[in-house]
């Protein structure tokens, strides 16, 4: 199931894509444009990718070292305001993907990223339901 997100009205994020490489690029949204993505290499469906506005000056980040198909797939852009850096964040867990290393790869990576007066907005579909009490959810948290 494709989920779309938007962040904020500048950054459309989509989780659970389901596309290749070779058909990433073929999805035009007047006024945006795809600054990054992830697409499965062995297993099918899955991946996640972000479109920015035109306008938006932003820098795509490589987040490979942290993606792992069906554990952790992200995707993330940086925006620099006068005030702060902005990291929108877009990723997807399959619900056979082990969750701990799910946990762990979001840890490093959320590691990697943090600066002082930098806000992070992560979407996406990780699987994980929050509306009834259970250990993922927890742990998650």
């Amino acid at each position: 199931m494709l989920t779309l997100e938007h962040i904020n009205p500048q950054v459309i994020c989509f989780s659970e894509h389901h596309m290749t490489e070779s058909n990433l690029g073929l999805l035009n949204i007047s006024n945006y444009n795809l600054s990054t993505g992830f697409c499965h290499q062995t297993y099918q469906n899955g991946g996640v990718y972000i479109y920015v506005m035109e306008d938006i000056c932003y820098k795509s980040l490589d987040l490979t070292r942290y993606c792992e198909e069906k554990i952790h797939e992200v995707c993330a852009i940086q925006i620099r305001t006068i005030t702060n850096l902005q990291i929108m964040i877009c990723m997807y867990r399959s619900p056979s993907g082990n969750f701990y290393q799910f946990l762990k790869l979001l840890d490093i990576m959320l590691m990697f990223l943090y600066q002082p007066k930098t806000e992070f907005s992560i979407c996406g579909d990780i699987n994980i339901d929050y509306l009834s009490d259970s250990s993922k959810k927890q742990q998650l948290s």
